[in-house]
This record gives C-alpha cells, structure tokens and sequence, in this order.
C-alpha cells in the first residue's frame, strides 16, 4: 500500500511540469476587488486582451468589491490551486485591511504574489488660494499653525487618510483630518475651501489642476509623473521616504505550481510590453511595471512593513 502511494506520488510529480506546460486549456477567472468602472477594475480591463492573446485563453472577470476587497481575496485563497483562480488587487485588501479591519483573518502568506501590474502615483494638491507654491512652503505654513490646516481624505482608513498619516509622520506637522465619502467629494471639498489639502492619484485632480483651480505641490513617488514631469518627486522636496503608490496586481493561491505562476507572469509581461496598453493606461496617470513574481513578493512584504509602521504611529486600532 505504502509502495503504490509513494508510486502515485511520484507520478503526480513527474506530471506537473506537463500540466503546467499546457496551462491553461480552458478559461481563467480573475476575480477582482475593485468595483466596475474603478481604477483597479480599468487596469485589468485595458490589459486583458493582450494577456489573452499570451495565455490563448479568455480571461473571465468578476468584480467582488464588498467587505472592502475582503470577500475577493479569500475566495481565491480558498480556490483550487491550478492557475485557474487569480486575484487582482490594490494594496488595500492585501496591506491596509489586516491592519485596520479586525474580521480579516487572512494574511498575505496565503497567496502566491505573481506580478506588479501598475502603480498609481499619489500627488498632493492644496487650493490655490491658500497662497502656497512649494511642499516645503506648505510644511512651514503648517508647522506655524499646528493642527489648523485641513486635509480631506477618501474616508478613515483609506488611502488617502494614510498618505496624510504619513506626511504628518515624516515632517513632524499636524494637520486636521476631515474625511468625506470617497476622493472625488474630498477633491471637490479643497475647490471649495472646506479643506484645505488632498491626496489623490493624478488622473482624478488632472482637470482641476489644468484649471488653475488647485496647485500641485509633489508626486508621493520616486519618479516624476509622466502627464506632469515639472512636478516635483518626494526625493526633490527632502523626503525621500515619503512614498505614497496605489499599485494593482495579480496572486494565485499559495499552492500554485511555480511554472503555472511564471505564465501568467510572463502573460502581463507581454502586455505591459504592448505600446497601446500602456499609452492608454499612462494617459490616465498609471506607471505600467512588470515584476517577476519574486520582485512583486518584496515589494509587498515592504508596503506592507511600511503602512504597518505608519499605522501604529498613528494609534489606528482595526475596527
């Protein structure tokens, strides 16, 4: 009995390499965390035909945006492992969740990162009439009026309300957090005067920024923004660390096989190498990147340790 489990083993080895030479032979589901219409829906949408023609396969998208991504991402933890099942994803379900929502139990050791999609630089913009220029000009202002000046946020615990977090953190100001409803109502807030500041990814706040309406101080980023490349870097105002990136990419269950992994990667590879893929998505502020599944997995790890550290500093308890 023994003997002919050991066999079977063996075989079920042997066969692997084989089975995930011929992945996939039918269609793959991508179940997504994002809402229809979102920036993480329209990353996987604009890349989905290229990645299509690598794989030779339809890819079958299903948005599962409830419980704040949550739903989504133990979905595909629970999946067969066969490549079949991936997950697209922001940071927000995989980073911030854990942190800031005590019903997540799931860790992101229970997926296998397979690759970096895009990242969505941050930009801070503040109202044109509160007379500054520069960030370094905002850090002063700030620091002569602790806890005066307002910035909105998509929301407690999101995005946004960590950016300004972090700002906080890394230039030792102290800024009044007014939350609202999503970004769009906190950008149109700063038109308005409520608030006096807003972080945001450069396509949502592009139109108001061409209308003078609103001043751009720094792109939370290592690399100027490819719409806007006057505007200045984290590393340009003297705070390096300063790194706010919204970023989307792909996993698998953990116990997918290594070869199925290194297609898919190689899959977004090539559509992060097709040249209307990534005008379409630079046009709308993101930066195409293309990792190998092991570069994707640091990255993570470091988010992660990142927004960790700033969300303790911050004295966020998960609700």
């Amino acid at each position: 009995m023994k003997k002919s489990l050991l066999a079977a083993f063996v075989l079920s080895l042997l066969t692997l390499p084989a089975a995930a030479q011929n992945y996939p032979t039918k269609p793959v589901t991508v179940i997504s965390t994002s809402s229809a219409g979102s920036p993480g829906d329209t990353v996987i949408r604009v890349m989905r035909e290229a990645m299509m023609a690598s794989l030779g396969q339809p890819l079958v998208i299903e948005n599962r945006d409830s419980a704040g991504g949550t739903v989504a991402v133990t979905s595909v933890i629970d999946a067969a492992p066969d490549g079949y099942t991936l997950l697209s994803t922001g940071a927000g379900p995989i980073v911030y969740n854990p942190f800031l929502m005590a019903s997540v139990t799931y860790k992101v050791d229970d997926l296998k990162p397979v690759v970096l999609l895009t990242k969505l630089p941050t930009v801070l913009i503040v109202n044109s009439k509160l007379g500054v220029k520069t960030f370094q000009e905002l850090v002063a202002l700030a620091k002569s009026k602790p806890g005066e000046l307002r910035v909105g946020s998509a929301g407690n615990g999101t995005p946004t309300h960590l950016a300004a977090e972090m700002m906080m953190q890394v230039t030792g100001t102290e800024v009044l957090h007014i939350p609202y409803r999503g970004t769009p109502a906190a950008a149109t807030a700063v038109l308005s005067n409520e608030v006096d500041m807003v972080f945001s990814s450069y396509g949502n706040v592009a139109q108001y920024i061409s209308g003078g309406e609103v001043v751009p101080l720094v792109v939370n980023d290592t690399a100027p923004v490819k719409a806007m490349p006057q505007l200045p870097t984290a590393a340009d105002v003297g705070y390096p660390n300063f790194i706010v990136n919204g970023w989307f990419g792909l996993f698998v269950p953990k116990d997918t096989p290594d070869d199925t992994v290194a297609k898919i990667a190689a899959a977004a590879a090539a559509a992060a190498g097709d040249e209307k893929v990534v005008e379409t998505l630079e046009k709308l502020g993101f930066t195409v990147a293309s990792t190998t599944p092991d570069e994707f997995k640091a990255f993570v790890k470091d988010d992660i340790d990142r927004w960790g550290a700033v969300i303790k500093a911050a004295g966020i308890e998960p609700q």
